[in-house]
């Protein structure tokens, strides 16, 4: 029997053994043996890799949505473009800054030449003013409470 076959044996008995000790393990093996393994290994995770590559271009691909001429991008895109929160752009939304607009039941995407014009500070003002109008209205609440 050749050592390999010897470790192999010896691997299944010990591996499928209920009262197998976990924690550290002396494994001993030949040369040939760890060079095929740690290939093994290796194609493994470039297999993985590519895979999450791949994964990735299709999200990527599907994410640049064109419609009459006008690119459109998610949410992720938009907070991460504008350097804000989720709750950011919802409050921006309710106060009529920068809407979105619905792409089925639960998803939204942003116009990106809107989302440009936020980046580079157009409509700051209307921004001001909508947040004015709400912390006067606060205000208005908080007066007839007392």
């Amino acid at each position: 029997m050749l050592e390999s076959e010897y470790l192999q044996l010896n691997k299944d008995t010990f591996m499928n053994s209920e009262n197998s000790i976990l924690g550290n393990q002396l494994v001993v093996m030949s040369r040939a043996d760890l060079d095929a393994l740690v290939e093994k290994m290796a194609s493994n995770l470039i297999a993985m890799r590519v895979e999450a590559e791949d994964k990735a271009t299709r999200r990527n691909d599907a994410c640049p949505v064109v419609y009459d001429d006008e690119r459109f991008i998610t949410r992720e895109e938009t907070a991460k473009l504008l350097h804000m929160d989720f709750s950011t752009l919802w409050r921006w939304n309710k106060l009529d800054i920068l809407r979105p607009n619905k792409v089925g039941p639960r998803r939204v995407m942003y116009k990106y030449s809107d989302v440009l014009r936020k980046l580079n500070g157009e409509g700051q003002q209307k921004e001001k003013k909508k947040e004015e109008q709400i912390e006067e209205q606060k205000g208005e609440g908080n007066a007839e409470r007392s």
